[in-house]
């Protein structure tokens, strides 16, 4: 992961703690059980202009897409980083 030290775990687990808390509260909102039948970008777009995710306040919409690419380059280079075993489990 691009970081060092402890500073760089609590940055991206916060990132991680935020994009989660919102995708959670959307999923509530609009009763989707199943984050796995959600087409994603659609999803993230509607968050992000305000369509869905009422609850969300404005700062929030506009950090969502840049906590959700950190997340994602995150589990990327973990992902990159395991044997192909596990990684076959992922």
């Amino acid at each position: 992961m691009r970081y060092c030290g402890l500073t760089g775990n609590r940055n991206i687990y916060n990132q991680i703690a935020g994009f989660v808390r919102v995708v959670r509260c959307v999923m509530v909102e609009q009763s989707i059980e199943n984050i796995a039948s959600v087409d994603a970008n659609d999803f993230l777009f509607r968050i992000h202009v305000g369509e869905i995710g009422t609850g969300s306040t404005a700062h929030q919409r506009r950090t969502f897409l840049g906590s959700c690419c950190a997340v994602r380059n995150a589990f990327d280079e973990y992902a990159a980083r395991l044997p192909l075993a596990q990684l076959a489990v992922m």
